[in-house]
């Protein structure tokens, strides 16, 4: 059964690999960013049927860094080729860590 947070190819029944892994973790990624499931306003299978027909949720908060935001919307490309590896999505996740200030609300997962 489709979900919000399927991959287009899955979705399309194409031929797929581990990227659609990091295409779900993008989605979850823009979930702890705004607070809600990706295409709240839609049903699962319609979230999913959206896109993969290329749409993407929009930002609505302004909780994020530009960086977040920018690695979010890697993960959930529509090319493939452009979704960043997860040994990549950690390094950009360890230098996004390092330049929050201490008073940030991200900071609470640093442990």
């Amino acid at each position: 059964m489709p979900d919000r947070y399927m991959a287009p190819e899955v979705f399309k029944h194409r031929k797929y690999d581990k990227k659609v892994d990091v295409f779900s973790f993008g989605m979850i990624l823009y979930q702890m960013l705004e607070g809600d499931p990706p295409m709240s306003n839609y049903e699962p299978y319609e979230a999913a049927k959206y896109v993969a027909e290329g749409q993407r949720p929009t930002f609505r908060s302004k909780g994020s860094t530009p960086e977040l935001r920018e690695l979010t919307e890697q993960c959930w490309a529509a090319d493939v080729n452009r979704r960043p590896s997860f040994l990549e999505i950690i390094k950009r996740l360890e230098k996004i860590k390092e330049h929050l200030s201490s008073d940030h609300h991200w900071h609470f997962f640093s442990g």
